[in-house]
């Protein structure tokens, strides 16, 4: 049962109807409160809705359940971006990386925070770094443009 309502969840939450993704991710964490994919969705859900409190609430929880999962980075990243909260989003993207080091999304990420930081040459690497894993990102070459530009190169 638990895994029906998860999946539900998912197609809701695909189709941008976050009210009713919501109402089935808490209804399988009810069916099992350890469902800690249910978790990491919902902290997505919360994050694009820029709830980022609930997003970080909901994300520590799946973080007890399995330390090891780079989404729940991830996804604590985008929501301590959201609050401006530089530091924490960066050791959360840094994290993330560590845990899946070929997820150009990731690096994406990391970089676009890195530069908004005016960490020049640490943000122009990572950005490398995702154009290598994914040659279609056109954001990152752009960015990474940006970054040497501030760089003086």
């Amino acid at each position: 049962m638990t895994k029906a309502y998860y999946n539900l969840g998912l197609v809701e939450l695909n189709e941008s109807r976050l009210e009713e993704a919501e109402k089935l991710f808490k209804k399988t964490i009810s069916i099992d409160p350890n469902h800690q994919p249910s978790y990491v969705r919902l902290g997505n859900l919360y994050a694009r809705q820029k709830k980022f409190s609930a997003a970080l609430e909901v994300l520590d929880q799946a973080l007890k359940l399995d330390p090891s999962d780079w989404l729940v980075y991830f996804n604590m990243g985008v929501a301590h971006k959201g609050m401006e909260k530089n530091d924490q989003s960066l050791a959360a993207f840094t994290r993330a990386v560590e845990l899946n080091p070929s997820d150009a999304r990731t690096r994406y990420n990391r970089g676009t925070l890195l530069l908004k930081m005016r960490k020049y040459r640490e943000a122009v690497q990572s950005f490398k770094e995702a154009i290598r894993l994914n040659p279609f990102l056109q954001r990152c070459v752009l960015q990474s443009g940006c970054g040497l530009w501030s760089l003086g190169r």
